[in-house]
């Protein structure tokens, strides 16, 4: 679907324009156009009241002089408790940072000292991301959902293009998978399965689901 119910107007419109801009410059060449638009009946109010973006600038920011770490608490020091407790009430982060690890991080470690409900995110856990397709396939192996998180966490070069292909034929994307790349990735499924129905996997099974699937068994377990 292309609403978002997270991000106010004046985001959304940005995003807009900054893709614009690089269309203008012959950037996003083979992107798939696609429609983002703000759900105005829950960012309504949100969006009146924050309708501008601040841009801020410092000349530095290290350990010993965070400036931006003390701009982030000022600001995050302003946001009255109504938006908060509603934050909390619909399950969201009240605030959430991003930006080039090197700087989250330092962030973080500011911040820290100064709230308790804080956390930093690590890297993607990509072999969680593996297993909800896994779910899906055990289910449905033509599932484009499943297919498509497996594609999205796999190194395929050409996924892009498989991806561009299936929206403008509308085929289903295990359709346009290369075979190997699907033979693969179901037999990981079968194992998966196999595990999780109480079976005991062979030593080259268990050694195979280890390697290809790169998780621990506990996780796989839980499959």
């Amino acid at each position: 679907m292309p609403y978002c119910s997270r991000c106010t107007q004046v985001v959304v419109n940005s995003v807009h324009d900054v893709i614009e801009k690089a269309k203008s410059i012959w950037k996003l060449r083979g992107r798939i156009e696609k429609k983002y638009l703000c759900f105005l009946p829950d960012k309504e109010v949100d969006s009146t009241a924050h309708s501008q973006i601040i841009h801020a600038s410092c000349s530095t920011h290290t350990r010993r002089a965070p400036y931006i770490s003390k701009f982030i608490e000022q600001e995050i020091r302003k946001i009255p408790q109504a938006e908060i407790d509603h934050a909390r009430e619909k399950g969201f982060p009240c605030v959430l940072i991003a930006g080039p690890s090197h700087y989250t991080k330092q962030v973080y470690d500011y911040l820290k000292n100064s709230f308790t409900n804080i956390d930093y995110a690590d890297a993607k856990n990509q072999d969680v991301e593996f297993l909800e397709g896994y779910k899906i396939l055990a289910h449905d192996e033509n599932s484009n959902l499943g297919w498509r998180i497996i594609l999205e966490c796999s190194r395929l070069r050409q996924k892009a293009d498989i991806i561009k292909t299936t929206h403008e034929s509308k085929q289903r994307l295990t359709d346009l998978l290369p075979s190997d790349f699907r033979i693969k990735h179901l037999a990981i499924v079968a194992l998966l399965t196999k595990l999780k129905s109480g079976e005991t996997l062979s030593e080259s099974e268990v050694q195979e689901l280890v390697t290809e699937c790169n998780s621990k068994l506990k996780k796989s377990r839980n499959f």
